[in-house]
């Protein structure tokens, strides 16, 4: 993920008043953040993605100063480090933690299954705990998402969103330009995706995929397919059937 980026989603259920809640709280905290850490430049918060069948968006910070929005970034992933581990201290005003909070509590208070933010392509899970209790930790490690491959975006960072399989929840999967020509064969294809998954600890729940080694397409079954499994045989006209078998063995 390009790393001036910073990656905002809201997991679970939310009703339109909720989730324009949740905006102005993050756009809040970002414009706090700003007035606290750059308060001489400018700083235009552009909209680089929009999943519009999840709550997920991805914002790049715009200045004449790349300094400028490096500053930033670190700061923003700063305030996501407190509130998902809050072992980490708080290095900033009492302004710019009461707008932390807002998203805590509305967290905690709209019935969600938490917030995600991802920058510096590491990703931060606050789920609906008060910031007194310690969040679970994610998991990071080697393995595969299962899903259907709905969409392909490249502007700044190639990636797909693929809605796994098992929690029908859109994955954002990051990829190397090697991948540019290869992807379209596979969109609304149901496809396999290997590399390094992140999870939520307390429900398995994938949440990204990055440093991708493969993308493979999930087979299609064709009728009779269950002929070619190891050890089928064709059975032979004078053969005892499953449940002669089955009853002579019982029987013995």
């Amino acid at each position: 993920m390009n790393n001036q980026l910073i990656e905002f989603a809201i997991d679970g259920d939310i009703q339109l008043h909720q989730f324009s809640t949740a905006i102005n709280d993050f756009k809040g905290l970002l414009e706090q953040l700003v007035v606290e850490t750059v308060p001489e430049e400018k700083i235009v918060w552009r909209l680089a993605d929009l999943q519009f069948s999840s709550a997920i968006m991805i914002l790049e910070p715009q200045s004449p100063k790349t300094e400028a929005t490096r500053v930033v970034i670190e700061a923003f992933e700063a305030v996501a480090r407190f509130l998902t581990d809050n072992r980490n201290p708080f290095q900033f005003s009492a302004a710019l933690k009461k707008q932390a909070q807002k998203l805590a509590n509305f967290t905690r208070e709209s019935g969600i299954e938490g917030m995600r933010f991802s920058v510096n392509q590491r990703d931060y899970i606050l789920q609906p705990l008060d910031l007194s209790t310690p969040m679970p930790e994610i998991v990071v490690s080697w393995g595969t998402l299962k899903g259907r491959m709905q969409s392909i975006s490249s502007r700044r960072q190639l990636r797909i969103t693929v809605y796994d399989a098992l929690f029908d929840k859109a994955v954002i999967c990051y990829l190397t330009e090697d991948w540019r020509h290869k992807l379209p064969q596979l969109w609304d294809k149901d496809v396999i995706v290997s590399g390094k998954v992140t999870r939520r600890r307390d429900t398995g729940q994938p949440v990204s995929v990055r440093q991708i080694t493969d993308i493979q397409p999930v087979a299609d079954f064709q009728s009779g397919d269950y002929k070619q499994a190891r050890g089928a045989l064709v059975r032979v006209l004078g053969d005892e059937n499953a449940e002669e078998s089955i009853r002579r063995l019982r029987d013995a």
